[in-house]
Formats: C-alpha cells, structure tokens, sequence
C-alpha cells in the first residue's frame, strides 16, 4: 500500500513539473539557509561550552573612561595577578603574554613553521586544565613547552624533550622540557609553545608592567580560577582598591576592573557592542524566521494547487465519460428476458422465478429507491 502511494505521488509531481519545481526548490533552499544559520550558531556555542570549569575561570579586563569614547582590553598591569596572590592564596592567578591572532616563526634545524606562543607562568597550565604529557614547564626563561601537534612537525615520532627550538625574530634558543596535548581550536586560548617569564633581559619597566603598575596600564593578560562557590565580587572590588592606591589619582578615576568569566568571552567580547552575542542573536531569529517562512509557503502552495484543480474539474463531463465506458462494455453472460417494465428496469437475478427489480417511488416518494418487486 505504502508503495502505491509513493508512485501515485511521483507521478502527480511528474504531471506538474513547473509546480514541482518551484514549491520543492524554494522549500530546499530555504531548509538549507536553516541550516547554515544553526551550524553556525552551534561552532559559537562550542566556544562557550568547551572549558569544563569556564564558569570558574575569569580574565581581568580593565575599562578606560575617555572624554568621548570608552575602551575595554585585557592587557592588564601584571600587578593585578600579585595582589589576587597575596589577598586570595585560594585563587590560582596566571599571567600570560600571548596574541591569539598572530603566529610566530619557529625553526628546528632547517626546518621553519608558524605556530602560536606564549610567555606565562607555568600556573596557567592549571588554570586551563591543559596536561603535559611528557616533562614540565618549569621557570627558566630559557626553556619552553610545545604541544604534541608541534611536535610531530618538527620531530616526527621522535622524542623533542632536551632538544632546541628557536624563535626566527628574536633569534633566541630555547630548550624543550616537555610536550603539552593539543590545544583544540575552540579553546579561548592558543598555544603551539609556551615559555617561562619574566626573560632574562627584562627592563626595568618590563618588569614593571609584568609585576606592578604602569601609568600606562600595559600589562599582559590576566586569568584566574576561582574555587567551586566564590563568587568574583570580592576580587572585583580588592582589586579596584589596589588600583587606586596604585596610581595617580586622576588617573586611577578613569580606570574600573571587571573579570568575566571565559564562558563569556567569545560571545561578549571585552565589553558592549563587541564579540559574537549580537551575530548569535541575529542568526538565529533569521533561521527561525526563514523555517517558517517556508513550511507555510510550502503548504500554500500545495493547498492552492489542490483547490484549482478542484474548481477546473467538470463534474458533467466525468459523468458522461463514465457512461460511454459502460455503454461500450459488452453485455455478456447476462441471461436477455422481456419485462412488463421494458428493456433496462430489470434484472433477472435468479430461475425458474423471475423476480424484477424495478426502480419506482417507494413508500416514502423516495424516486430512487429500488423496491423488490415479484
């Protein structure tokens, strides 16, 4: 049964070709409009859901009040990672010079790639919850980590720990003390190697920025992982205090740090009107709207197509071709009798008795109802 239904519709699509095709293909690219917009809206989902503790771990962002305009970053005096340290030992603090959009030439012997790298602290490997799997990242300077995917452009199957990487700009070897697991794509953070700081060579003001307070507010980038249950006020706020008592204070009235979870970076950015929050928005009522769209036009359509079909049927005409079919089938096997009635208003159904079936009023003036008649 089931069958039959499939060829009875595939042959009312195949009568009407245009009709098909223009309710079919406006329903497909509208389903597959959908679809781009939802697989889209998922990857910035994925983001946000990727870190397991993401509601736990927070980076400091400072907002600058301007006469016109106000700015939001996450390059915050290193100062910042000192006093959450020293007033809240519970908090695991790291500090981190990283650009997440711009990769570094490394070389291995001949051999020259592009990666991320970071100089940080070795605490935020644990603030991340990213594992070695071999060595350790320890704090001289002048050793570094790299991540198995690195590792296997660069060495092969063989074991890079104790060998030599060098940075292409600088010049500056590094030795690697240990191979970190790859660093998925919808991590908040890239890393493809990462080293100790401070360096060696450090100014005076760099090791300013990377421990204390510049007037300027330059600084690396700041992450913390809180304990299950703290909540970022109390840090917020600690924090704020040590920045007025930090800088001029003219220059510290301009100045408000906020920490924001990373489970909001990606969608919010550093601050309002930024990140991916108002593309999610905007896509997803999009996607929405064109499902709707299309499933009604879609039925509209079909209704429509059904109703002219309907109003150009002639009712009158069936009729008649219907009888000139009968009228064209021969009579056989029909045992031919006469009847009082005439030819055509009875039917000899049974022997030796006739019995007639003729069609006249009934009891009721019912014209044609068939009473049995002997």
């Amino acid at each position: 049964m089931l069958r039959n239904h499939f060829i009875v519709a595939l042959r009312h699509l195949w009568l009407h070709k245009g009709h098909t095709a223009t309710n079919v293909v406006g329903l497909a690219c509208a389903m597959a409009s959908v679809i781009f917009l939802c697989s889209y809206v998922t990857e910035v989902l994925r983001y946000a859901n990727y870190h397991e503790n993401g509601h736990r771990i927070f980076r400091v962002l400072k907002e600058v009040r301007y006469d016109a305009r106000t700015s939001y970053s996450d390059w915050v005096p290193g100062g910042t990672t000192v006093a959450v340290r020293e007033q809240f030992p519970e908090v695991i603090a790291a500090r981190a010079y990283a650009s997440y959009s711009t990769r570094t030439w490394l070389r291995v012997g001949d051999q020259t790639l592009q990666d991320f790298s970071c100089r940080a602290d070795p605490q935020l490997l644990e603030v991340f919850g990213f594992e070695l799997t071999r060595g350790q990242l320890i704090t001289d300077a002048t050793t570094a980590v790299i991540t198995d995917a690195l590792a296997r452009k660069f060495f092969g199957d063989a074991d890079p720990v104790g060998q030599t990487i060098t940075f292409v700009e600088s010049t500056r070897d590094f030795t690697i003390t240990g191979v970190l697991q790859d660093i998925p794509k919808y991590a908040n953070i890239r890393l493809g190697l990462v080293t100790a700081a401070p360096r060696s060579d450090y100014t005076t003001r760099d090791l300013q920025a990377w421990e204390g307070w510049l007037p300027s507010l330059w600084g690396p980038k700041n992450y913390l992982l809180l304990p299950e249950g703290m909540g970022p006020e109390r840090i917020e706020a600690a924090l704020n205090r040590v920045l007025m008592r930090s800088l001029p204070a003219e220059d510290a009235a301009k100045v408000t740090l906020h920490l924001q979870p990373m489970d909001e970076a990606h969608l919010y950015g550093y601050g309002p009107g930024q990140g991916r929050i108002q593309d999610f928005g905007f896509f997803g009522m999009i996607s929405l709207i064109l499902a709707a769209v299309a499933c009604a036009n879609f039925v509209n359509l079909a209704v429509a197509h059904h109703g002219s079909g309907e109003r150009d049927r002639d009712p009158e005409g069936d009729r008649r071709r219907v009888a000139r079919h009968r009228r064209a089938v021969p009579d056989r096997g029909r045992p031919r009798h006469r009847c009082s009635d005439g030819p055509g208003r009875c039917h000899r159904v049974s022997r030796p008795r006739d019995i007639c079936v003729r069609m006249e009023p009934d009891d009721l003036g019912h014209p044609d109802r068939r009473v049995l008649r002997g």
